[in-house]
Order: structure tokens, then sequence, then C-alpha cells
């Protein structure tokens, strides 16, 4: 039997153990009643109160945890997203610079970052695959093109710093 592990938020967790126990309130409250017990039902109604209240504030908490993950992976596809346009940037520099395709290790340094962009679009493509929502694809698309278009041009103007200035001049 294959192993089905079911991904949850902790507070849709939090929230269903708190119904449950709502339930097992309102089984109580429904004994005193019939038993003519309605002050002490009416103890147990606030406490069911308190628990239908616990539970919106699980369902909040679980909006915001599944905003958190989403920001993260928004995040980490937008890295792989730049990791592949550096990677590929890198091997159409080889390209550009360097004859053959076994001429030297550097043409298997370049193959190397060649591997690593097809993998890391495997990943961006997840986007598009996943999520079953065109609009989401379309969304991440017009997020990760402004990401890389202010991005990558930082890191060129960081890196060319470093490559002009007097240490960087002295080791590269």
């Amino acid at each position: 039997m294959k192993d089905k592990r079911v991904f949850q938020f902790k507070a849709v967790i939090e929230g269903a153990l708190i119904a449950d126990e709502k339930k097992r309130l309102e089984r109580i409250r429904e004994t005193l009643i019939n038993c003519g017990l309605d002050k002490e039902a009416y103890n147990v109604q606030r406490d069911i109160n308190k628990c239908v209240d616990e539970q919106k504030k699980a369902m909040e908490k679980a909006k915001k945890q599944r905003l958190k993950l989403v920001r993260e992976m928004l995040l980490c596809f937008a890295a792989a997203d730049i990791a592949t346009e550096c990677a590929d940037n890198v091997a159409y520099a080889f390209d550009d610079v360097a004859y053959g395709k076994e001429k030297s290790d550097g043409n298997s340094f370049a193959e190397l970052f060649r591997l690593q962009a097809k993998d890391l679009n495997k990943c961006v493509q997840l986007v598009d695959g996943q999520c079953g929502d065109d609009r989401v694809s379309y969304l991440y698309a017009d997020m990760a093109e402004e990401i890389n278009n202010k991005v990558i041009p930082i890191m060129y103007e960081i890196i060319d710093k470093y490559m002009d200035s007097e240490k960087g001049k002295k080791i590269l």
C-alpha cells in the first residue's frame, strides 16, 4: 500500500480539534437541557461560544499560514527563475567566447550550468503544471519577469563593482 501522507496546515488541524470539542460540548448541552438543567446548559453554551471564537481564530491563522507558504514558494520559484536565467547566460557566454564542445574544462563547466538551468526550469514549470489555474501562471510570469528585470541588473552592478575594485582586478 502506498504511503498517503496528507498535507494540512497546522491551524486547520487545530480548528478541527476545536470543532470536535464544540460538538462534544453541544451534546452535553443538549443532555443538560433534556434533563431540565438549563443553568448548567447555559454555562456549557459559554464554552461552546468560546469554541466558535477559537475556530474563527484558527481559520484566520490557517489563511496566514497559507499566505506565508505561498510567499516562500514564490520566492523559491523566483530564485529558480533567476538561477535559470543566470545559468543560461553563463552557458551562452561560453558559447560566445569559446570554440568546440570538448576543447577545455570551460565547456564542461558550461554544460553543468546548462543542466542546472534545465533542472531549475522544471521547478519553475511546476507553477504551470500543478496549480491548474492559468491566472496563477500569468500572475507568476508577470511577477518573475519583473523580478528578473530588476534583480539581475542589480546583481551585475554588484559583480561589476567587485570586479572593478583593486582587489577584484588582482584576483580575477
